[in-house]
């Protein structure tokens, strides 16, 4: 019989492991015996913790760049909401036929080749960057904005109609033709590398939680896996952190890395987005290297999973009984009223999370006025380190204090519940909208209709759809410097500015508008939600696969990514990019035509974002309660291995010991 050994870890007698290649750290024939202490699931834990913090970080450091990157290559939300569900479209492809082969193959090489293509995707989402590096040193050298998202100072925003009389506008803004088809192609391009670059990722993502679960689970107690797996997720959801964090920092440096006179809050300003991808993607391929050396399995799997995987190994000879079985497993997941209504439950939970978190920089910078550096800092360092908390204390909890499934399935009923009203805080907490002064008449931006004023017609005959706010030396915002009436452009410092009533009568590129104080309540209650929500990871994980049979564990651990995937993290962003662009008030424009939002309806994006947020989160929470209510009615709802829960010990020995008195006999 296996001894428990150091770390809650099964210790089979040393015979068993001395001439199995199996269980020898290494690669081909080089196994040096000095390597064999590393076949813990502690070392295990503690390497792939790495390689889970670099591909969660490259994973979530393109949200922080969304806003950048639309500004640069003149992408709408949808547009980046599809491209953020490239990774979901790999993801599907493959994950249901990884699920099903887990414990066929070489586990930790294949998590090894996983994160190695992390690598290579996030190298490949740096390209566009250094396809348009002429056109940025161009536009830069002449004091221009790039010709990809066409700067409305261009073509008589600055009372100089006169000078641009009788030219072709399209070709005064984007140059010849010739420049324009190359600026579309550049776009397109664009669109299709961080495309593939993210779908790249969906490949390598596939496998990982499948296969760690399954690695975990197989070679210790299964008590013990929530806490091996509580550890590895609370350290890759630190990823996202140190994704965030270092957007913040590469989003105060200029985009071709040059000097600039332009300042944070100017309209034209794009940071070097494309320096978190080389970073995060060169790391992510040296991560993977070490996990190539780890075992087969470890020298503490279970003998009985040794005798499935050999039982599993004869029958697929035969591919017609393998296709059988497959079809088998999957009746009898899809027939599981538990399982099914918590998958559910947790696509529904990640919809909301997968939107919300696409496009959070962006609300943040909107709604509270604060630049794209800050709103990732922000996101880093308070935001994503309480879902981190939240994970590692929801897996300590599980751990610790032996949590049956059916308390597990209490408890992630109740958190799911109480985070919706910690998050619905959101509603309430609102910033005033940004006045704007078009010529001498000041208004909010509510609508598309402006109404131009008698100082902006006689001297410039401003164009109402160029948005380039500015900040006039009166401290008021003015749609452009051409409707604060200025008349020069000085080294980024406007002057002679008629519609400015003051004696400097100047103006700065961006809004004047302070920092709105309520993001900090905003940020702590996001804090609290984020803590909140995660502790339910590893109690759901114990409720899906204690609902199933051990035989269906590897696909329903595989199923149950797959859905979430297909419902949750794959429509979020796409709904959520939809859903922000209909508050959109003002659309740049480009030289192939509509470009990213300018301006957005404060009010009208807080509503609708938090709604959809809400909403989700409710019908989570009553699918939760479904599963509770036909749990309580079922004798015996979970498959629970008895020495993991000692009630189910306890009963069992009496039970036992009732039958062996007849007999004259006890235990």
């Amino acid at each position: 019989m296996d001894k428990k050994g150091r770390n809650g870890e099964y210790s089979p007698p040393a015979e068993q492991n001395t001439d199995d290649p199996d269980t020898e750290c290494g690669m081909g024939s080089c196994k040096p015996n000095k390597l064999k202490c590393c076949a813990t699931m502690g070392c295990f834990t503690a390497v792939y913790g790495l390689s889970g913090l670099v591909t969660s970080s490259l994973q979530i450091y393109i949200n922080s760049q969304i806003t950048t990157i639309e500004r640069q290559f003149g992408f709408s939300s949808s547009v980046s909401g599809l491209i953020l569900s490239s990774n979901d479209i790999g993801y599907l492809l493959t994950t249901l036929f990884m699920s099903y082969i887990a414990r066929k193959t070489h586990i930790p090489r294949v998590l090894a080749l996983s994160t190695m293509f992390f690598g290579f995707s996030g190298l490949i989402c740096s390209i566009p960057h250094f396809m348009d590096m002429d056109s940025f040193r161009l536009s830069h050298r002449e004091g221009n904005i790039t010709t990809m998202i066409a700067s409305p100072l261009q073509g008589g925003s600055l009372c100089l109609n006169d000078t641009f009389s009788g030219m072709n506008d399209t070709l005064l803004h984007c140059g010849t033709t010739e420049n324009i088809n190359k600026n579309a192609t550049i776009r397109t391009v664009a669109i299709l590398l961080l495309s593939v670059g993210m779908c790249l990722q969906g490949f390598g993502k596939s496998p990982r939680y499948p296969f760690l679960a399954t690695y975990v689970d197989d070679n210790v107690e299964q008590t013990q896996t929530p806490l091996y797996l509580g550890i590895i997720s609370s350290v890759g959801i630190f990823g996202p952190a140190l994704g965030f964090t270092l957007g913040g920092v590469f989003s105060k440096m200029y985009v071709t890395l040059e000097e600039t006179n332009m300042s944070l809050r100017d309209p034209r300003w794009i940071g070097a987005w494309w320096l978190g991808f080389l970073f995060f993607g060169s790391i992510g391929v040296i991560a993977g290297i070490p996990l190539l050396c780890f075992p087969r399995k470890m020298r503490s799997r279970p003998k009985h999973l040794d005798n499935l995987k050999t039982k599993k190994a004869v029958k697929s000879n035969n591919k017609c009984e393998e296709l059988k079985g497959l079809l088998k497993s999957t009746f009898r997941l899809l027939s599981s009223p538990i399982y099914m209504c918590c998958s559910l439950s947790t696509c529904v939970v990640l919809f909301s999370i997968s939107g919300m978190l696409a496009f959070l920089p962006k609300y943040l910078e909107s709604h509270f006025h604060i630049p794209t550096w800050k709103a990732n800092i922000l996101l880093g360092t308070v935001n994503v380190f309480g879902a981190a908390s939240g994970a590692l204390a929801g897996g300590l909890l599980t751990s610790k204090l032996k949590l049956t499934p059916m308390t597990c399935l209490k408890l992630v009923t109740g958190i799911t519940f109480f985070s919706s009203f910690i998050i619905a805080t959101g509603f309430f907490i609102t910033c005033p909208k940004p006045e704007i002064n078009q010529g001498l008449s000041r208004t909010y931006i509510t609508t598309k209709e402006y109404n131009t004023t008698q100082c902006d017609i006689d001297l410039c005959g401003c164009d109402n759809e160029r948005y380039f706010p500015v900040c006039g030396s009166d401290n008021q915002n003015y749609f452009s410097p051409c409707h604060a009436g200025c008349t020069t452009n000085d080294n980024m410092l406007f002057t002679n500015c008629s519609c400015i009533e003051d004696e400097k009568s100047t103006a700065q590129p961006g809004l004047c508008v302070g920092e709105c104080p309520l993001i900090w309540p905003y940020v702590a209650f996001n804090f609290v939600g984020a803590f909140v929500s995660t502790m339910i990871i590893l109690p759901n994980f114990v409720i899906s696969v204690r609902s199933i049979k051990e035989s269906d564990k590897p696909l329903g651990i595989g199923m149950s990514a797959f859905l979430a995937t297909l419902l949750g993290w794959f429509p979020g962003p796409v709904v959520y990019g939809k859903i922000i662009d209909t508050t959109c008030l003002i659309w740049s424009d480009t030289c192939t035509g509509k470009g990213a939002c300018s301006m957005y309806d404060i009010d009208d994006l807080r509503v609708k974002y938090h709604t959809l947020f809400i909403g989700a989160r409710s019908v989570a929470t009553l699918f939760y309660v479904v599963a509770l209510i036909i749990a309580l009615k079922k004798k015996q709802p979970f498959f629970v291995d008895r020495k993991d829960d000692p009630a189910e010990m306890e009963t069992m020995i009496v039970k036992k010991n009732d039958i062996l008195k007849t007999k004259g006999t006890k235990v």
